[in-house]
């Protein structure tokens, strides 16, 4: 649970940003890269790779299969490029990006893709703007 009210807090303040420097064209995105075994994972113990499916047949760390979720290292950076410098984005931001694409709008519970409203909601990316600083004092 708090890794999902990370990535959503994460998403947010990329919408708060985008909004407030959006005057000075700055820009901001999230970017979703897709689940990617590297070398990041050294944190993680077989067991815990293996309920995500990242331990292949042979014991090693990885993917058997790769898709629009698993990815190789190249496939992730792949939409985080994207992001920086496709002119398909000219004129947005604050959106939530994976596979080289804007994501869509989910409000089912089905989702495997696409982006859940409250991760994108303006006055709760603005509100959390607010009060981020407070929680460091």
């Amino acid at each position: 649970m708090a890794y999902g009210q990370a990535k959503t807090a994460a998403a947010l303040l990329s919408v708060a940003v985008d909004e407030l420097f959006k005057p000075d064209n700055i820009r901001a995105f999230t970017v979703h890269p897709g689940s990617i075994v590297t070398g990041l994972s050294h944190a993680l113990s077989d067991d815990e790779l293996t309920a995500f499916g990242a331990i292949k047949a042979n014991g090693e760390r990885g993917y058997e299969q790769y898709d629009n979720e698993r990815k190789t290292i190249s496939e992730g950076a792949a939409t985080i490029v994207w992001c920086a410098v496709s002119p398909q984005l000219n004129g947005y931001g604050g959106v939530y990006c994976e596979n080289c694409d804007i994501a869509s709008l989910h409000t089912d519970d089905s989702m495997t893709a696409g982006v859940k409203g409250w991760a994108v909601d303006k006055a709760a990316a603005r509100k959390l703007w607010e009060e981020t600083p407070r929680l460091f004092n």
